[in-house]
């Protein structure tokens, strides 16, 4: 069998600065000098070991370590000399932060005596200095590789809480962009992709199966850092959802809705390995409600610009919204649903359709209340963003529909849309749209 590269595996050391340590250990090794290989290796062990109760302490606020870190320091200070903090050190890494398992603690041991012989001038009955051999120096080196270097500390604490806590008082700190990458490099990137799935699953409970005023509350984030999580992820989506049947339970139809638009919109690779009796249930419910429907990007076999205009084309585009249509109550858009719709296509840079699904629901408004909702909840935050040719579609809209420009606030709204035009364009001919002035 083909022995482990330990230059790759030391690829994967948690810490920087151990990465850099650890050089020196294969240095060592690689020129035949184990025993100079054996003192490094647990030198670094007891550094690594340190820093990562450093890290708990200093990065997450963890007590626990923050009290180990204490204790060393103050026995450090009373006995400078004193290398009885090493051995407090290992021991309450096992058994206060569950750093390491019994086994790693036996072995950090057994690495110690090596090390002893090796640093120290004991004499053998040939006379000689002690020297551990290639395969011993070795099996040692690969030990620590894979039992601690390669460890971060919150693959070992419950970090689920730790990262919920930190949402809380995060959510209203940071732009979406800076969550997104503030929880990437604290927390996704430095665990393990069994770590990584265990939090897939906490935080997909806490969305789609928590009901408390918190779950509700932080909802909108928790979402956030799962769909973070998915796109910084180092596991196989396919192998997660065959391994956590639980998580394909049965979702009431209010959170089918934000499952569309939260996850598999934006996860399109999540759909085709979800259990069948899921799909069956996530398409039946999409078949009875058209706001479902609308919002579906997901089916499409890929997310591209024809794919999206043949898709808009066929569910929104040539349906008229008008109260007075023949169309059943599930063929109503709604608000929420149609800035779903548009938030989905800007997730994909789509800008200009989704500048064009927000105008068109806008323009075919067929009453004053309507009109005056929709403008409000839809088109009043995107009109930084209009273009030229956007706002040229709305204004001739808003000309051909009575219900806009017979309304009270058209005076006002209109207004704002004038100023948005001059902006872009101050010679636009406004004279040829004599309902809209």
């Amino acid at each position: 069998m083909t022995p482990i590269s330990l230059d790759l595996l030391s690829e994967n050391i948690h810490n920087p600065q151990t990465r850099e340590y650890f050089k020196e250990i294969l240095k060592s090794y690689y020129h035949e000098s184990y025993r100079s290989a054996v003192v490094m290796l647990y030198t670094v062990t007891i550094t690594d070991l340190y820093l990562k109760i450093a890290e708990l302490a200093l990065d997450y606020n963890d007590q626990k370590a923050e009290g180990i870190l204490d204790k060393i320091k103050k026995n450090k200070q009373e006995k400078p000399k004193d290398t009885s903090w090493e051995n407090t050190l290992t021991k309450q890494a096992h058994e206060s932060l569950k750093l390491i398992s019994l086994d790693t603690f036996n072995n950090i041991e057994y690495l110690k005596q090596k090390r002893h012989l090796c640093a120290h001038p004991t004499i053998l009955n040939e006379k000689q200095l002690y020297s551990p051999d290639k395969e011993l120096t070795r099996s040692l080196i690969q030990q620590m590789l894979q039992e601690v270097f390669i460890i971060s500390p919150l693959d070992k604490i419950n970090t689920v809480s730790i990262i919920l806590t930190d949402i809380e008082f995060k959510k209203k700190r940071l732009s979406h962009l800076q969550f997104k990458k503030y929880f990437t490099t604290t927390y996704i990137n430095k665990i393990s992709s069994f770590h990584q799935q265990d939090l897939l699953m906490s935080f997909w409970e806490i969305v789609f199966y928590c009901n408390s005023e918190k779950c509700k509350d932080n909802e909108f984030h928790n979402i956030l850092f799962i769909n973070t999580l998915l796109e910084n992820r180092k596991f196989d989506l396919t192998q997660f959802f065959f391994k956590n049947k639980r998580l394909e339970k049965k979702l009431n139809e209010d959170m089918i809705g934000i499952l569309i638009t939260s996850i598999l919109n934006k996860n399109t690779d999540i759909y085709p390995v979800l259990d069948e009796s899921l799909k069956n249930y996530i398409d039946n419910t999409i078949e009875l409600d058209y706001n479902l429907q609308i919002v579906s990007i997901f089916y499409l076999t890929s997310i591209t610009k024809n794919e999206i205009e043949i898709f808009l084309k066929e569910k929104l585009f040539n349906c008229n919204f008008s109260k007075n249509d023949t169309f059943s109550k599930y063929q109503k858009a709604e608000v929420y649903y149609i800035n779903q719709l548009a938030a989905t296509l800007d997730y994909y840079d789509f800008n200009d359709l989704s500048n064009e699904v927000i105008i068109k629901f806008f323009i075919s408004s067929s009453q004053f209340l309507y009109a005056d909702e929709r403008f409000d909840a839809c088109v009043f935050n995107r009109l930084n963003d209009f273009s030229e040719d956007s706002l040229k579609m709305l204004i001739s809209g808003i000309n051909s529909n009575s219900q806009i420009y017979g309304r009270k606030k058209a005076i006002s709204t209109n207004l704002l849309i004038k100023e948005k035009m001059l902006e872009k364009n101050p010679n636009f001919n406004f004279e040829i749209y004599n309902n809209f002035l």
